[in-house]
């Protein structure tokens, strides 16, 4: 399992991994693509969209390293991308 939290100030495309009650949390914004013409705030937003951006860094990070026999856990695999035990 991977801790997500929400920080507004953080732009969409960027995350920042951080440690919270000793525990490894990424924070990131929780705005969805923009949709041409529809204000920022008039779209949905939330940290479910924060989490959805989480997934998507993770599957980035693991694509390269990715096997079909891979068995570790995504927390497993994750923290080993980006070096954080």
């Amino acid at each position: 399992m991977i801790g997500v939290t929400l920080d507004w100030d953080i732009p969409r495309t960027h995350y920042r991994i951080m440690q919270q009650d000793g525990a490894c949390v990424i924070s990131t914004a929780g705005y969805p693509r923009a949709i041409p013409g529809v204000p920022l705030r008039r779209n949905l937003y939330g940290v479910s969209f924060a989490v959805a951006q989480v997934t998507g860094f993770a599957a980035l990070a693991l694509e390269p390293i990715a096997r079909p026999r891979c068995r570790r856990s995504l927390e497993t695999a994750l923290k080993a991308a980006l070096k954080v035990m």
